[in-house]
């Protein structure tokens, strides 16, 4: 299905019908082959003076709707995107019997991570006066956000973060709305790395309080996903047991760990294994370490800048992070294509 034609079908639909309706077009395939593509992200840490470098990887863009050429990114309610990932599963490798969510939401510090490892960067694209959650205006902020692209010199399908996106946090209900809201986005990153609502790198929270209902979307809301294999220095960790993690969770969270589940508190919160507290083997920090290696160049493309045991800044922020040769590009390509269509062959046996 085209994004042109769902969004007309969606002219007088509202939430939450018209985030079931796009998460069952999704599901049924309808997605821009494009966004199969996988991009590798880094965040590092000093754990008691042993240097731990965690490696993911996120999608080019929030979840979409439609086929490539013709295609929107879509705000699922943060209800559905959790059903997204829960209903895409992939089978462990350590045991056959068992499976795992392929994608989960990000915490508040991977949707910032994800936005510094973007290839291209533009301003906020807020839509004046406000124009409520009409599907018309899901549609003008995805317009703007692609012309701005195109003015910077970007393809449409480059890896790209500009929006806010909903993202786990601890104590998470899906309980009767009573104020304090249970939606939490960050986002609508400048140039500069600020962002007009969200989470700061502590934390706390540098916009409004939250304020929204689980089953609210707005135009200016995405959903970013990260992939459940992580790494921590080349050992596997899927996400969850990462950010549960008693140690390690500092990879992947500056609130502590907790359980990357919607919701992840209350009557509806699902039961979780207590994750091993082993460390992988690290080496010793550099003698000149002094906070982050991984920085963002004028061009928008991460930098290494220290830390010669980590791979150089060339290195990162391209397809399956596997270098920048054109054969490891089309070889994570097609690797990445190949799972996405065994996700549409599972979606129309099921």
């Amino acid at each position: 299905m085209k994004g042109s034609d769902f969004a007309k079908q969606m002219a007088n639909v509202y939430d939450p019908q018209r985030s079931a309706l796009a998460l069952k077009a999704m599901l049924a395939g309808s997605m821009p082959d494009f966004w199969a593509q996988r991009y590798e992200c880094k965040t590092e840490a000093v754990i008691d003076g042993k240097h731990y470098v965690c490696s993911y990887f996120t999608g080019p863009n929030y979840l979409c709707i439609g086929e490539d050429g013709d295609w929107l990114t879509w705000p699922l309610t943060v209800l559905d995107l959790q059903k997204f990932c829960d209903s895409v599963r992939v089978t462990s490798v350590s045991n056959p019997a068992d499976s795992t969510p392929k994608f989960y939401i990000p915490t508040a510090k991977l949707v910032k991570n994800n936005w510094a490892f973007s290839q291209c960067k533009i301003e906020p694209q807020p839509l004046n006066p406000y124009p409520g959650l009409t599907t018309t205006s899901f549609v003008a902020e995805d317009e703007a956000i692609k012309r701005a692209m195109a003015a910077k010199g970007c393809a449409p399908t480059a890896f790209v973060r500009a929006k806010k996106a909903y993202n786990v946090a601890p104590g998470i209900t899906n309980e009767e709305y009573k104020g304090k809201g249970v939606l939490h986005f960050t986002g609508w990153y400048r140039l500069d790395g600020s962002s007009i609502q969200g989470y700061d790198s502590t934390g706390k929270s540098s916009g409004e309080p939250w304020g929204h209902i689980a089953e609210f979307a707005d135009y200016s809301h995405g959903c970013d996903v990260v992939y459940h294999d992580f790494t921590v220095n080349g050992v596997p960790y899927n996400f969850a047991a990462l950010c549960m993690h008693p140690t390690l969770h500092v990879l992947v969270s500056d609130q502590g760990p907790f359980n990357p589940h919607y919701p992840n508190a209350g009557p509806n919160a699902p039961a979780v294994n207590a994750p091993s507290n082993a460390l992988p083997p690290a080496p010793t920090a550099p003698a000149n370490y002094k906070g982050d290696v991984f920085k963002t160049g004028m061009e928008g493309l991460p930098l290494l800048v220290k830390a010669s045991t980590i791979r150089t800044g060339s290195q990162t922020g391209t397809p399956e992070g596997n270098g920048t040769s054109v054969a490891n590009v089309l070889v994570g390509f097609a690797v990445a294509l190949g799972g996405f269509f065994l996700i549409k062959r599972w979606s129309h046996a099921h």
